[in-house]
């Protein structure tokens, strides 16, 4: 028995069901690629090479698929190559089966009864394990796996065999139905390109020795393809992608620049724009912004790194004026087969597979599980005890809160405590000072107010005010009034210490007020409405006296005493001219 087999990935060479035909002693050829698209099964069907298979075979199995379809748009583009394909079926009059598996009608699933439709029409034998596993409820068990869109194996190798042994029970296509199929042309590079040329390889595919064109990144293929296909257009490509990655050429004539994407390392590719033949045509991977990319999603930036040598076998061409006639098909149409061509009861061992594999699963789950549970159960534990250990850490962190409130609470009532005392400490040293002041008053025989000015201590109001409680302002004034007997001058010394010492301690009563209070702190002497008239105060004798005093004592060591006599002389003779 001799058995072609048309798909993707599930009829590829060395898979379980291709492995499983050949156990039941079937002779098998493939015409199967990971990510095929259904044009190469036209070209397939179309190639020389392959006529001696086709016309050799007893059973010719199909397996359409939806993967390559963006949208319903198009999709209903698509429709018409496997009615093609289906009519090329036909004319070959041998053995067909379609198999409908339920992955790709799940993952793609779209338009499942026209596959069925044509069957009926020309008489093939038809497989709907969809509908078997939608009807007997299998779908969510056999789809609810790591990779939907590839069942388990021995979904495919149960099928084979159950094919091999129904074998004689097939029917044969309808005869003497008329149809007319495209004048499609297929042409490998090998026709048109002598085989000697260094960029052939001959290299191994699981039915042939392919004469494979090499089409390095750094190099362009320039075809001349003969009179006879000039004005026809590309539809797909057979390749052969020296590494299983991501990889792309373009397509260029006169007026065109396509790119054409290259998936996989052996399969057939369609092109997604019209792309017709002229006198230059050329193949290369020089990316610009004239080339037009395809809207198909597995196409991206990152394939511009990809210039991997790729290998060209062969074109699918077909007449410029053919279109592929849209087909008038409803997704929701429900059609049933004839029970001659039905053999959907091949897939009752899903059913049985089915029951077996949950019956041992019965078994086998609480021994699997046990060990998992045992773990689960352990965890739980170390979760509650870490939760237990979280809420005491979280209880000691509010203990702890309460204790450093509190202590902040008595450190604050502390330095409260402090600073008053320092503040009353200050106030017992004014007090002191008043005293000290008028027992040397007394002693000395003068009245108070010589050596306690009668200017106030911050005069909020008054920027004349504060100018006068200002050191040099009062030390000036203490200087002349004490300048004016010699008894005065003896006292001289005494008063100016004491209003100096006066000055700092309520300087420091102040500070220490704002440093507790900012909003005590007094505004700048700019602010008062009294500012340019108080300014006249720095100007006055007994404020440069002060100024002048400060000076004198700050550089004491440098001679300052004996230039304050030179100067106070100074300031006495310009404050008389002043008055003159």
């Amino acid at each position: 028995m001799k058995i072609v087999l048309f798909g993707t990935c599930e009829f590829a060479w060395f898979n379980a069901f291709e492995n499983s035909l050949r156990e039941c002693n079937a002779k098998v050829n493939t015409f199967s690629f990971r990510a095929i698209h259904p044009l190469g099964h036209i070209y397939n069907l179309y190639r020389k090479k392959n006529r001696q298979i086709l016309e050799e075979a007893d059973l010719i199995i199909l397996a359409p698929t939806a993967q390559f379809f963006k949208d319903e748009s198009d999709l209903k583009h698509f429709l018409p190559v496997y009615n093609h394909i289906y009519k090329t079926f036909s004319k070959l009059q041998k053995k067909v089966l379609i198999i409908q598996w339920q992955h790709c009608v799940f993952c793609y699933g779209r338009f499942k009864s026209f596959h069925k439709i044509q069957s009926e029409r020309y008489g093939f034998n038809f497989i709907d394990a969809y509908e078997f596993c939608l009807k007997e409820k299998l779908l969510d068990f056999y789809m609810q796996i790591i990779d939907p869109e590839h069942p388990m194996a021995f979904v495919y190798s149960k099928m084979a065999q159950n094919i091999c042994e129904n074998f004689n029970f097939f029917k044969k296509p309808k005869k003497n139905i008329s149809f007319d199929i495209p004048d499609f042309k297929v042409l490998d590079l090998d026709e048109i390109i002598d085989i000697k040329n260094d960029n052939f390889i001959n290299q191994r595919t699981n039915l042939y020795k392919e004469n494979v064109y090499n089409l390095k990144s750094s190099r362009e293929l320039k075809l001349n393809f003969p009179k006879e296909y000039l004005g026809m257009k590309i539809l797909g490509m057979y390749y052969r992608n020296n590494k299983d990655i991501l990889s792309y050429c373009i397509f260029e004539n006169k007026n065109q620049k396509i790119l054409q994407g290259i998936y996989h390392v052996l399969s057939f590719n369609a092109l997604e724009y019209n792309f017709i033949i002229d006198s230059e045509i050329k193949i290369h991977q020089i990316l610009d912004e004239n080339v037009k990319k395809p809207l198909f999603t597995w196409f991206d930036k990152t394939w511009e790194k990809n210039k991997e040598d790729i290998g060209i076998i062969g074109f699918l061409l077909a007449p410029k004026e053919i279109e592929m006639e849209e087909l008038e098909f409803s997704e929701d149409m429900e059609f049933e087969i004839s029970k001659e061509y039905d053999f959907t009861h091949l897939c009752e061992y899903l059913k049985e597979y089915k029951i077996v594999i949950e019956q041992y699963n019965q078994r086998k789950d609480p021994i699997k599980l046990t060990p998992l549970q045992n773990q689960i159960n352990t965890l739980n534990t170390q979760i509650s005890n870490l939760t237990d250990e979280k809420q005491n850490l979280f209880n000691e962190k509010n203990n702890l809160e309460i204790q450093i409130n509190a202590l902040n609470t008595k450190m604050k009532n502390l330095i409260d405590k402090k600073y008053n005392l320092e503040i009353l400490n200050l106030e017992q040293d004014l007090i002191i000072k008043k005293l000290e002041s008028k027992k040397l008053a007394k002693s000395l025989g003068i009245k108070m107010d010589i050596i306690n000015p009668k200017v106030t201590f911050i005069q909020a109001n008054s920027a004349k005010a504060r100018i006068q409680n200002q050191l040099s302002y009062k030390l000036g004034q203490a200087m002349i009034e004490n300048s004016k007997s010699i008894l005065g001058y003896i006292r001289m010394p005494y008063v100016l210490s004491y209003i100096k010492d006066k000055h700092k301690q309520e300087q420091k009563i102040y500070e220490e007020k704002i440093k507790k209070d900012p909003s005590l702190k007094l505004p700048p002497l700019e602010s008062y409405t009294d500012y340019k008239e108080a300014l006249k105060f720095k100007e006055h004798l007994s404020y440069k006296l002060g100024e002048a005093l400060i000076r004198a004592n700050n550089n004491w060591y440098g001679g300052g005493y004996i230039k304050l006599w030179f100067e106070i002389r100074k300031l006495k003779k310009e404050f008389r001219n002043k008055k003159a």
